[in-house]
């Protein structure tokens, strides 16, 4: 509590608002709370997040403007990595489950892919974790996961393994499912083929290489 009136204190002076560590470390106040102030943790990581810059060679850009991450700072990928991390907390606080999933998903994006570096792991496997758990998207979790189950150091690699495993089989018994009823559609006639395509096209949302779905879509449209 005394940290969050010293940062607001900062943050009320005219260098203050325009600081971007001001605003980082006020966030990160609002989050250590007994009483989290969520919305006003996220909105502190937004103002950061609108004025960084960083270094890709001899320049310092807008990160939302980099093309290629792998030419960026590492200790820059790394500050925008904790920075999407912790907004993807206060989004969960929110209940934002679409927003705090996608969030994590970009600070595993961001964080370096040095395969030795253990904290690449923790990104990865959150990402995945978080998608499954709160959206219940085994297809949108399954490369996370099949990337930390390769990642994991030897104490954990079972139980991330095991993780991936587990959505591996629900992508393909939810899409199966999917497909199974897109046939019975189909079997119905031309009348519900709209029907049949609509469950493909989802089908294969959930599982991107699922060939027989291709192959009955493009059957349907012809």
């Amino acid at each position: 509590e005394e940290a969050v009136r010293l940062l607001e204190r900062a943050r009320s002076l005219p260098d203050g608002r325009r600081s971007a560590i001001v605003h980082w470390r006020l966030g990160d106040a609002y989050l250590a709370l007994r009483a989290p102030r969520y919305e006003a943790a996220e909105d502190s990581y937004r103002r950061v997040l609108d004025s960084k810059l960083v270094r890709v060679g001899a320049r310092r850009v807008p990160w939302s403007r980099v093309k290629d991450k792998t030419q960026v700072a590492l200790p820059d990928r790394r500050d925008l990595a904790i920075l999407f991390r912790n907004r993807a907390l206060a989004a969960e606080g929110l209940t934002e489950s679409e927003r705090a999933a996608r969030y994590t998903e970009t600070a595993a994006e961001w964080y370096p892919s040095d395969p030795r570096d253990p904290e690449r792991y923790r990104y990865v496997r959150q990402a995945g974790v978080l998608v499954w758990r709160h959206l219940d998207d085994p297809g949108r979790a399954l490369p996370w996961l099949v990337e930390a189950a390769r990642l994991a150091p030897s104490a954990e690699r079972a139980a991330a393994t095991a993780d991936a495993e587990a959505a591996r089989v629900a992508v393909r018994d939810r899409s199966k499912r999917l497909y199974d009823r897109a046939m019975a559609a189909q079997e119905a006639g031309a009348a519900r083929y709209g029907e049949a395509l609509s469950l493909l096209a989802e089908a294969i949302t959930v599982r991107p290489n699922f060939v027989a779905a291709y192959v009955w879509m493009a059957r349907l449209y012809k």
